[in-house]
């Protein structure tokens, strides 16, 4: 990419410098699978955009008549375990999620990389399925990120996944 810069008067200067974009854009995706009735399946949390993150939090929700909340899994980041999440209304189809990096440098993850699962029991009928959502109720969506020396906010987006009760 080549850059230019003018001044009002019109003038322009050529440098050597470096263009730094920092969307401060986090996406989680909740993955969709399905399963057979009364079998466990294991949902993945991806993300994209998790770079220099030092810290997250959101809530999870499902619907309790399709399946049932068995625990969390698959932990592919540094700090984060299972006492990372809020589960003491699971049983009424809410996660709480939250990690703060150990080291408050901020970490990095590939695009696509499973950060966690959460593991279910199908209960629903043959047919059915539920809506895995990411949303701020009622732990709100905040991230943050390491950049220059400083924490700034970092905006969070959240793909919905689904869970299916197959034959």
């Amino acid at each position: 990419y080549s850059v230019v810069v003018g001044n009002a008067a019109g003038s322009v200067t050529s440098a050597d410098a470096t263009l730094t974009v920092t969307s401060g854009s986090l996406r989680f995706t909740a993955g969709s699978i399905g399963g057979g009735l009364a079998s466990q399946v294991v949902v993945p949390v991806k993300i994209n955009g998790f770079t220099n993150i030092v810290s997250f939090q959101y809530s999870m929700h499902w619907n309790t008549n399709v399946v049932v909340f068995k625990g969390v899994e698959q932990f592919g980041l540094d700090g984060l375990t299972a006492g990372s999440f809020g589960v003491t209304s699971a049983t009424n189809g809410t996660l709480r999620v939250s990690w703060d990096d150990p080291a408050a440098l901020g970490k990095s993850l590939s695009d696509g990389t499973t950060v966690f699962g959460v593991r279910f029991e199908l209960i629903g009928d043959i047919g059915t399925s539920s809506a895995v959502t990411i949303d701020g109720t009622p732990t709100s969506m905040e991230g943050a990120l390491a950049s220059g020396g400083q924490i700034q906010a970092a905006s969070i987006a959240a793909q919905a996944g689904q869970v299916t009760s197959n034959p």
